[in-house]
């Protein structure tokens, strides 16, 4: 069954020739960019190991998540004062 699947993607490949190229092309530069930008993340999280005393070198805070500019607490306080200012109809 796997050989007559590999069978046909072939005479595929061999049939569709310019449509071949132009799919393996953007996977092959799709994971190229997937695989650098692991390499680059990986390499920034790493760069404060490269000190000595890395442990005691500032990092920044990541206890103040953000979504969009907006910090998480103002986002509750918006909601609770959107609750009490909606019509009791739409209060369900």
């Amino acid at each position: 069954m796997l050989k007559n699947y590999i069978t046909i993607a072939i005479r595929s490949i061999l049939k569709n020739k310019l449509f071949a190229a132009i799919n393996i092309g953007g996977l092959a530069i799709g994971l190229a960019i997937f695989i650098f930008a692991q390499l680059f993340a990986g390499y920034e999280r790493s760069h404060h190991a490269f000190f000595e005393n890395s442990d005691r070198r500032p990092k920044p805070d990541t206890a103040d998540i953000t979504i969009n500019a907006v910090t998480l607490p103002l986002i509750d306080r918006l909601n609770n004062r959107l609750k009490s200012k909606r019509r009791p109809q739409d209060r369900r």
